[in-house]
């Protein structure tokens, strides 16, 4: 299955991968465990998921407002 990324705001204390998981009802198996949850901006309060197509277009539907993406996430393979 192909993945994507998402950025997600989360207003208060940085979540868990579970809490997210739990709050936007993702399936734990199409969330990228290796790669989790990513701060990229704690003023902001936003975070970077990997999960797969299918998830990230769940989790961009159910809260517009605090999703940005989802992003492409081709793989990247030597030559």
């Amino acid at each position: 299955m192909s993945k994507a990324l998402v950025n997600l705001r989360w207003p208060g204390a940085p979540p868990t991968l579970e809490q997210v998981e739990e709050r936007f009802h993702l399936d734990p198996s199409g969330v990228d465990r290796r790669f989790g949850l990513v701060e990229i901006d704690p003023d902001a309060h936003l975070f970077a998921l990997r999960l797969d197509l299918s998830e990230a277009e769940k989790i961009a539907r159910a809260v517009p407002d605090a999703v940005e993406g989802p992003f492409a996430d081709p793989v990247i393979g030597g030559f």
